[in-house]
This record gives structure tokens, C-alpha cells and sequence, in this order.
């Protein structure tokens, strides 16, 4: 694929309580793809992995803020 088709991906934050320095807030533990990967495609499914079971239905598109670039 051409390079408009890839990004570089830098991280994830999870927005909400986490900011907060709460110790029973749920932390990531892993996500994928990893950070600083290049070359990645734009439709590529982001995978996070937290240490407590998460319920499916507070999590959506504006849960989560992916930093990068385009290039």
C-alpha cells in the first residue's frame, strides 16, 4: 500500500477515570499495536487488555484518544 494508507502509531490514552490517581481505576496492561510502530494501516483493530474485567458497553469510540502521524 502506498504511504497515505499508513500511519506511525505513538499510544493510547484512556480517557475518563483513569486521570484520576484512584489505585481501583483500570490500568492497561498491554495494547497492540505497539508503540512506535511504523507502517501501520489505517484499519488496523486496536487491542487493549486491562487488569480488571471491563464491561463491553461503557467502552466506545470516545473512550480511547490515538496519538500518531500520517504519512
Amino acid at each position: 500500500m502506498k504511504g497515505k494508507n499508513k500511519i506511525s502509531f505513538i499510544g493510547i490514552v484512556l480517557l475518563g477515570n483513569s486521570i484520576n490517581a484512584n489505585a481501583d481505576v483500570p490500568h492497561i496492561i498491554r495494547f497492540a499495536p505497539p508503540p512506535y510502530s511504523t507502517n501501520i494501516i489505517k484499519s488496523v483493530s486496536l487491542k487493549v487488555t486491562f487488569d480488571v474485567d471491563m464491561d463491553e458497553a461503557t467502552i466506545n469510540e470516545n473512550s480511547f484518544v490515538v496519538y500518531g502521524s500520517q504519512t
